[in-house]
């Protein structure tokens, strides 16, 4: 039997993520108000990586991307961050047990993370925020890089949220 390439590997693992964080959307009460996923990219530079979220989500009209230059791009920054996009509206009604949920939800994300870059480092994350005028919606992307790939992990709000 032949090994997968580490690229097919990663590319499985992202998908994976993908699939475990558009799981999670649904533990939300209004499951269509809030999407995450997940999903690989080709873009080396900012300009390439915005240039290709805007031709995945064309169905958002005048969809605004901007570079956010706040972020501390540090992945301790990252898991604090993933955490508030976790489980906005939960079925669960202990305010100490969500909040636990969410910790633990981010943890997991984290830890997926560190799968997809297998030996490679993650150069710092960057966060990358969207607004859509025409459908209200606002998003919410981290692009993450090591030498050998590049994947977008997304969260949306309210609004018409629609997968890339």
């Amino acid at each position: 039997m032949k090994n997968a390439s580490p690229q097919a590997d990663s590319n499985s693992h992202i998908a994976s993520l993908g699939g475990f964080l558009e799981g999670l959307s649904f533990l939300n009460k209004d499951q269509r108000s809030n999407l995450a996923s997940a999903f690989s990219i080709d873009a080396q530079t900012e300009d390439e990586l915005l240039a290709e979220l805007k031709s995945s989500f064309e169905q958002l009209p005048n969809l605004d991307l901007n570079i956010d230059a706040t972020f501390p791009g540090t992945f301790g920054q990252l898991g604090k961050d993933i955490k508030t996009h976790l489980l906005i509206a939960p079925h669960i009604e202990n305010p100490s047990q969500a909040s636990d949920l969410r910790s633990h939800l981010s943890f997991k994300i984290m830890d997926r993370l560190d799968d997809i870059a297998g030996e490679e480092n993650f150069l710092s994350p960057k966060r990358i925020t969207g607004t859509s005028p025409v459908t209200q919606s606002a998003m919410t992307f981290y692009w993450l890089q090591t030498r050998q790939l590049s994947l977008v992990i997304y969260f949306c709000s309210a609004g018409t949220c629609r997968e890339a």
